[in-house]
């Protein structure tokens, strides 16, 4: 959950999930739909994914323990280099160092690192140094000292250094380079996307929802049928077109009803809901995705991203 998530973020989320699964056993028997709701708003759901494929992993390979070598934890969905170091030493206390972006700055401003943070060249030396400072006795509290450092007092901007207790060591700060540094890269600026969805209503008064796929963009997550606008397509063809493609179904375009703005990592939406009316087919389950009718209390419990969200607050404003 830590993972490109704050910790304050985090910390209701994270009780919240352990009341729910209790056990890593408890975990790997859920079913994905339920992983997903406990983790609606966080973010990055491929996290959630891999965690739940892990604890399968876990209990089918490790008979519910997490293995203790850095191979075998690399071998399970969803744990990358960092994640495994900070395991490995937090949990194992192994002495190594576990590197993340907070720990990057940190060390980058301690010793004035000149290369651009990420680069190859930095990510060396970052790592290099931070196995020479490690802690050989208390590894894991190390490395969440120097983790907690970052996030605190070392920030991104107007670091707090009179009060770093690392101050008299720091090159940056001897040399007023402490802004300057680390060294970024500039970001590209955000794209645009406008997509469209639709508001569709059986006599029951439920909504037709879709499943996402699986992988991709907050996948296995629900959703209002539709997708993104061509280029140049108006925005009701592209509505008619997107959810034939879904659903396998015609639908006419009867009113708009809300127009929503959300921005993703690396890109940014303005979603376009207009109220449909079914005129041709039955919904369909293509290319395995799940669909059906919910009730107000049913959509409630689904898990939806933050985006679906938003809709529903703009269609009950």
């Amino acid at each position: 959950m830590l993972q490109q998530t704050q910790v304050e973020t985090v910390i209701p989320y994270y009780l919240r999930f352990l009341r729910k699964f209790k056990s890593v056993r408890a975990l790997a028997e859920a079913r994905t739909d339920e992983v997903l709701k406990m983790w609606e708003n966080l973010g990055y759901y491929s996290r959630a994914r891999n965690l739940h494929a892990a604890a399968k992993e876990i209990v089918a390979r490790w008979e519910g323990r997490l293995p203790e070598n850095r191979k075998d934890l690399l071998a399970l969905s969803g744990i990358g280099e960092y994640t495994a170091s900070a395991i490995l030493s937090i949990a194992f206390a192994l002495p190594v160092a576990a590197i993340d972006g907070n720990v990057s700055r940190v060390i980058s401003r301690l010793f004035a690192l000149p290369s651009p943070l990420g680069s190859p060249e930095s990510r060396k030396q970052v790592l290099d140094l931070a196995n020479h400072l490690l802690s050989k006795k208390h590894p894991g509290a190390f490395n969440q000292a120097i983790m907690d450092l970052g996030a605190t007092v070392c920030t991104p901007r107007a670091p707090s250094c009179l009060s770093c207790p690392l101050q008299d060591l720091c090159k940056a700060k001897d040399l007023e380079l402490q802004e300057q540094l680390p060294v970024t890269k500039k970001r590209p600026a955000l794209s645009h996307k406008h997509v469209i969805a639709a508001i569709l209503l059986d006599r029951k008064k439920r909504v037709l929802v879709v499943q996402r796929p699986a992988s991709g963009l907050l996948g296995g997550l629900w959703k209002f049928p539709g997708g993104e606008r061509g280029a140049k397509e108006a925005l009701e063809d592209a509505l008619v077109r997107t959810v034939q493609e879904e659903l396998g179904v015609g639908v006419r375009v009867l009113k708009a009803m809300a127009s929503v703005k959300h921005a993703y990592t690396h890109f940014r939406v303005t979603c376009h809901v207009y109220r449909c009316a079914l005129v041709r087919g039955r919904p369909k389950s293509l290319e395995g995705r799940e669909w059906k009718w919910v009730s107000a209390e049913d959509l409630q419990r689904l898990a939806l991203s933050k985006a679906e969200r938003k809709i529903l607050a703009a269609l009950h404003s």
